[in-house]
């Protein structure tokens, strides 16, 4: 059996060279295939039994590389989404979707697996869950809480900030009317107190 297929494997590179950038055509396989079959190989064939040497027969260098840096670039993804996940369940799941694709890239290499839709559908299912896997880097930041105290019957918003010259002028200010209408209260109530009913008669 491995005879055969290493067979199939030489005559698909032979295959491939009679179009290496282009390719001979997605889904051509079969009936390209019949003009480089060696004699040694009966039947027909519809898969190089290698998904790999496959797709590079048929979609030639061009999009063979395209489809290099895309795998690369999932790899990439599940790497950020294992080390930057929020929890330990999101990250077994990227690190399981890591392994999945690896796993398939060299089953790929002497089968057809993702010629199998159910396969191809369950890859890209985990492959999906493990990018979309929450990172700790995406977390919202939580906006302060305002505390507000009470200075002088004046509401102060003491939620932290960095102060400008703008700020505290107006802090300044504030203060300055409440020392003012602090001021004026107590001079009120000396005047109330000195013309009093009670102030009259112990004069008398």
């Amino acid at each position: 059996a491995w005879n055969a297929r290493i067979a199939a494997w030489r005559d698909t590179l032979e295959l491939w060279r009679s179009a290496p950038w282009t390719g001979i055509g997605v889904g051509a396989f079969r009936d390209a295939f019949a003009r480089v079959q060696s004699p040694s190989l009966p039947g027909s064939w519809y898969h190089a039994h290698s998904d790999l040497l496959e797709t590079l027969a048929t979609a030639g260098i061009v999009v063979s590389t395209l489809l290099v840096a895309g795998v690369a670039f999932v790899l990439r993804g599940l790497w950020r989404a294992f080390t930057d996940g929020r929890r330990s369940e999101d990250r077994a799941t990227a690190l399981a979707a890591a392994g999945a694709t690896v796993f398939a890239l060299l089953h790929a290499a002497v089968e057809f697996p993702l010629t199998i839709p159910a396969n191809a559908t369950a890859l890209a299912v985990v492959v999906g869950l493990g990018l979309t896997a929450p990172r700790s880097s995406e977390r919202r930041e939580q906006r302060p809480r305002v505390r507000r105290t009470h200075f002088l019957d004046h509401d102060i918003d003491s939620t932290p900030r960095a102060a400008s010259g703008a700020d505290a002028t107006r802090g300044v200010r504030r203060l300055d009317r409440s020392h003012d209408d602090l001021s004026r209260g107590t001079s009120r109530r000396s005047r109330l107190e000195s013309t009093s009913p009670r102030n009259d008669a112990a004069r008398d």
